[in-house]
C-alpha cells in the first residue's frame, strides 16, 4: 500500500506542487516528518522577514536621499528665482539709460538743427533786404539813365560795387547752407546708428531673459520628472510591501492546511496489463486508489466531490493503445451553479500505423463550490492501457487553499 501526500508552498509567483510517495511508516515518522516541514515553514518566514526588513532600510535610506534632493532642488530654485530678479533690475536700469541716450540724442540733433533753421532765416532775411536795396538801386540807376544830366559815370561806379558785394553776399550764403546741410546728415546718422546700437542691446537682453525663462522651465520640469520617479518608487516599494504580506499570510493560512493533506487524491487505471475500453463521453473510472485523504474520490463511479469551497487542482493522464486512432481527453466539472457542466481541462493524441500507442494529459487549476464534481470522460471509445508496475493512466487532485 502506498501513501501520497500533496502540499503546496505559496509563494509571490509560483505554486509548486510536490508530490511525495514513501512506504508506510510508523506514527513517529510521520509526525517527524510533518515537523520538518513546518521546520522549513518557519525558516521561510524567517528569511521573508529579513527580506522585508532590508527593503525598509532601503526605503529609508531612499527617502534620506529624495530630502537631500528636493532641499538642492529648492536652493537652485531660490538661486534661479533670485538670478532672474538681478536680471529684470538690470534689464530695467539698461531701459532707462538707453531711453534717456536716446532723448538726450534726439534733444541735441533737434537743437542744432533748430539753432541752423534760425540762422538760415535770418540769412533769407538779409537776402531780401539786400534784394529790396538791389530793386532801389536798378530804379535809381534807371531813372539816372533817363535823366542825361546826372553824372553817369559816378552812378554806374557805386552800382557796379553794390553789385559785386551783392554776388560776394550770396556766395556765402551758398557756401553756409551747404556745410549746414552736411552737418545736419551727419547729426541724423549719428543718431541712427546709436539707436540701431541700442536696439541691438535691447534684443541680446530680450533673448538672455528668453534663455532664463527656458532654463527655469526646463528646471521645473525636470523637477516633476523627478516627483513622479519618486511616486513610482514608492508605489513599487508599497506593492512589494503588500505582496510579502500576503505570502507571509499565506504560509501561515494555507500552507500548513495543505502539509497536513486535508483533501486529495490519486488514483490509477490498473487491469493486469489488459487494455480497457473507455465509453465515449462517460465518467472514466479509475479503480485503483493510491491515495484518498479526505475521502472525497469516489472509486465506484470516478468521480471526485468538493468536501468544501476553494482551490483545487486537478491532473490526468491516459495511454491510448490504438494505431491509427485520434482520442480528446477532457477534464469535466458539474456545479451547483450555472452553466452546471463544464470543461476545465483538455488534451488531444493522435497516432498513425506505425506507432502502437500514445499519451494525452490535462490539468486544471479552478474554484469549486461545495458540492461540486469532477471526473474525466473521452471524446470517442478507444482502448487504453494502465498497470501497477507502469501507471501510465491516472487522475488526481488536491485542495489548494479554502474559501
Amino acid at each position: 500500500m502506498k501513501i501520497v501526500l500533496i502540499y503546496v508552498l505559496a509563494l509571490p509567483s509560483q505554486i509548486s506542487c510536490l508530490l511525495l510517495s514513501t512506504e508506510k511508516q510508523t506514527d513517529t515518522v510521520a509526525m517527524s516528518a510533518v515537523l520538518n516541514h513546518v521546520s522549513q515553514l518557519e525558516e521561510t518566514v524567517a528569511s521573508l522577514k529579513n527580506t522585508t526588513s532590508q527593503l525598509q532600510l532601503e526605503l529609508q535610506g531612499t527617502k534620506v536621499q529624495l530630502q537631500d534632493t528636493q532641499i538642492r532642488l529648492q536652493d537652485k530654485q531660490a538661486s534661479s528665482a533670485v538670478e532672474m530678479a538681478a536680471l529684470k533690475e538690470q534689464l530695467k536700469h539698461l531701459s532707462e539709460n538707453t531711453l534717456d541716450l536716446q532723448t538726450h540724442d534726439n534733444l541735441t540733433g533737434i537743437n542744432l538743427i533748430t539753432h541752423d533753421i534760425k540762422a538760415n532765416t535770418i540769412q533769407l532775411s538779409l537776402l531780401m533786404n539786400d534784394f529790396h536795396m538791389m530793386n532801389n538801386r536798378l530804379s535809381v540807376l534807371e531813372s539816372t539813365v533817363n535823366n542825361p544830366s546826372c553824372d553817369c559815370s559816378k552812378n554806374t561806379s557805386a552800382q557796379l560795387q553794390s553789385i559785386l558785394k551783392q554776388q560776394t553776399l550770396d556766395s556765402s550764403t551758398a557756401q553756409l547752407t551747404k556745410v549746414l546741410a552736411q552737418n545736419t546728415s551727419k547729426l541724423l546718422g549719428q543718431l541712427q546708428s546709436d539707436v540701431n546700437a541700442a536696439s541691438v542691446q535691447v534684443n541680446s537682453i530680450t533673448n538672455d531673459v528668453r534663455l532664463i525663462n527656458t532654463n527655469i522651465a526646463k528646471l521645473f520640469a525636470d523637477n516633476s520628472g523627478r516627483e513622479d520617479q519618486i511616486n513610482g518608487l514608492l508605489h513599487d516599494v508599497s506593492n512589494i510591501t503588500m505582496q510579502l504580506r500576503e505570502n507571509t499570510n499565506s504560509l501561515r493560512n494555507g500552507s500548513l492546511k495543505t502539509v497536513f493533506g486535508d483533501v486529495s487524491f490519486q488514483a490509477l487505471l490498473a487491469n493486469s496489463g489488459l487494455r480497457t475500453d473507455t465509453v465515449a463521453l462517460a465518467p472514466l473510472k479509475f479503480p485503483h486508489v493510491l491515495h484518498n485523504a479526505g475521502l472525497a474520490y469516489n472509486s465506484s463511479s470516478g468521480k471526485f466531490t468538493a468536501p468544501v469551497s476553494g482551490s483545487y487542482l486537478f491532473w490526468t493522464q491516459l495511454e491510448m493503445a490504438e494505431t491509427g486512432s485520434s482520442m480528446y481527453l477532457y477534464i469535466v466539472r458539474f456545479s451547483q451553479s450555472k452553466p452546471p457542466k463544464s470543461t476545465i481541462g483538455a488534451g488531444f493524441v493522435e497516432t498513425d500505423t506505425d506507432i502502437v500507442d500514445s499519451v494525452v494529459s490535462a490539468q486544471s487549476a479552478c474554484h469549486l463550490e461545495k458540492g461540486d464534481t469532477v471526473w474525466v470522460v473521452t471524446s470517442d471509445s478507444r482502448k487504453v492501457f494502465g498497470s501497477l508496475d507502469q501507471p501510465s493512466s491516472y487522475f488526481g487532485g488536491a485542495l489548494l487553499y479554502s474559501d
